[in-house]
């Protein structure tokens, strides 16, 4: 875990929560996805990066965070899906 002590640890457990919020509600609607065409994944990735670019992120930044995230997706996935 990263420096920060207990206030750290507070706003870490805070951000998977949030995190796994946003995972959970994605799955609902992906579920009830009226139009099949349109990956509701996808189109939320797509809607997201616009948010962050709004609210201050720089491209390089949305850049990089996707890139490691893609990167790490094979340790957690095992090869399956």
């Amino acid at each position: 875990m990263a420096e920060g002590g207990e206030a750290g640890e507070i706003w870490q457990t805070e951000l998977m929560g949030l995190v796994q919020r946003f995972a959970v509600s994605m799955k609902d609607k992906a579920g009830s996805n009226p139009w099949l065409d349109q990956p509701a994944l996808e189109y939320a990735m797509v809607y997201l990066m616009t948010e962050l670019w709004d609210q201050g992120f720089e491209s390089r930044e949305i850049e990089q965070a996707l890139t490691s995230a893609l990167q790490q997706l094979p340790r957690y996935s095992a090869g399956g899906r």
